[in-house]
C-alpha cells in the first residue's frame, strides 16, 4: 500500500513540475530544481525506453509530452530533434559496445590468474606468529 501511495505522490510532483514547464514556455532550463528532477539530453530508442518511444512517435520537434511512466520512473519529454532510424557505423556503436565484450573478458582472466597463483602456492598456518603480530598490532594502536 505504501508503495502505491509513494508512486501516486511521484505522478502529483511530476504533474506539477510540467505544469511549472508550461508556465515558462516549455523551457526546462528554468525550473529551480530541488533534485526530484534531472534534465538531461539522451537518444531515444525503441528497445532502451519502449514507453518513452511509443509516446514521442506522434510527437514533433519542439513538442512537449505530458507525464509518462517509463519502468524506471516518470519522465517529460520535450522532442529537441527526430532522426530516422539507421544502421549505425561500428565506431559509433563501439562505446555502448565494447563494455559487454570486456567485462567478461576481465573476469576470465582475473579467474585464470588466480588458478595459476593456487596451483603452486604453499600455505602454511602458523598460529603462534598469527597470534604474536595481532598482539604487537593490538599494542601499537592503543599508544
Amino acid at each position: 500500500m505504501q508503495f502505491f501511495m509513494d508512486m501516486m505522490a511521484t505522478r502529483k510532483k511530476a504533474g506539477e513540475i510540467l505544469e511549472t514547464i508550461r508556465k515558462n514556455d516549455n523551457d526546462v532550463w528554468k525550473l529551480v530544481l530541488d533534485g526530484t528532477f534531472i534534465v538531461r539530453q539522451i537518444k531515444i530508442t525503441k528497445e532502451k525506453y519502449p514507453a518513452i518511444y511509443k509516446a514521442m512517435t506522434d510527437m514533433k520537434v519542439g513538442d512537449l509530452s505530458g507525464v509518462i511512466q517509463d519502468k524506471d520512473g516518470f519522465h517529460i519529454i520535450k522532442v529537441l530533434r527526430k532522426e530516422p532510424s539507421r544502421q549505425s557505423t561500428f565506431e559509433e556503436a563501439r562505446p555502448a559496445l565494447e563494455p559487454g565484450f570486456l567485462v567478461p573478458a576481465q573476469d576470465q582472466r582475473r579467474e585464470e590468474w588466480g588458478k595459476e597463483l593456487r596451483k603452486d602456492a604453499k600455505i602454511e598456518i602458523m598460529p603462534e606468529e598469527i597470534e604474536k603480530h595481532l598482539k604487537k598490532d593490538a599494542g601499537k594502536q592503543e599508544k
